[in-house]
């Protein structure tokens, strides 16, 4: 067996894991959601729910394995505030792993792209590697060249839902046809999913087929 060490501390860990133990205790699974919008939820399945009650679903599905918070939300702060590109490497190897073939299988992956001036700021777009890491372990094509961002928007961390969709109105734009196409959109983080949610419809009323959404973490109100 080969032998790491653990992302957030000196102690040794095998090369399936990214954390020891004791660091994964501070990683919360997110296991209670909402089946419509993959919220947590106190409820496990709740079809509809705080988050989504009342807003347009254009995805068909989404999977997310952590919360946003302890260990995994350091992992992604480290990777995107400290611009660690290995991170990203590591990071999208590791939900690559947890994701089943057959579910996806047939689908081409996409990611959200960023700005020229914010991808040349940070160097990397970690999506993009999470995506690739995502299609070599399933064996999916990965379209780059699909999406585009044409406009500039403020930064969404702040923001609610709806002023994050007027942020992002008319930002993605589609440089290819893709009528009758299986997408799997792959994101770090889901917030109030108004991201993958604006570009589900844009592919939806382009004629796309079906959009899985896969993100590596959610935010939660309950969880810090």
């Amino acid at each position: 067996m080969i032998y790491g060490s653990c992302l957030l501390c000196p102690d040794r860990v095998d090369n399936d894991n990214i954390l020891c133990d004791e660091c994964l205790r501070f990683a919360l699974f997110l296991k209670r959601k909402c089946s419509r919008c993959g919220a947590f939820s106190i409820i496990d399945g709740l079809n509809g729910c705080g988050s989504c009650n009342g807003r347009k679903i254009w995805f068909d599905s989404i999977f997310t394995p952590y919360l946003y918070c302890g260990s995994i939300s350091n992992l992604i702060s480290t990777m995107k505030y400290g611009k660690n590109i290995s991170y990203a490497a590591i990071l999208g190897n590791h939900l690559a792993s947890l994701l089943d073939k057959q579910t996806f299988a047939g689908s081409t992956v996409i990611f959200p792209p960023m700005s020229f001036f914010n991808k040349l700021k940070r160097s990397f777009n970690q999506s993009e590697i999470f995506a690739e890491k995502i299609g070599a372990k399933l064996n999916l094509k990965i379209e780059k060249d699909l999406l585009t961002k044409i406009k500039k928007t403020k930064p969404q961390a702040s923001l609610t839902y709806d002023k994050r969709l007027k942020n992002l109105e008319g930002a993605f734009k589609l440089k290819k046809d893709l009528k009758d196409k299986d997408f799997l959109l792959v994101d770090d983080v889901c917030t109030t999913f108004s991201t993958v949610n604006i570009i589900a419809e844009l592919l939806k009323k382009n004629g796309a087929k079906n959009i899985k959404v896969v993100t590596l973490a959610r935010t939660s109100p309950y969880f810090g």
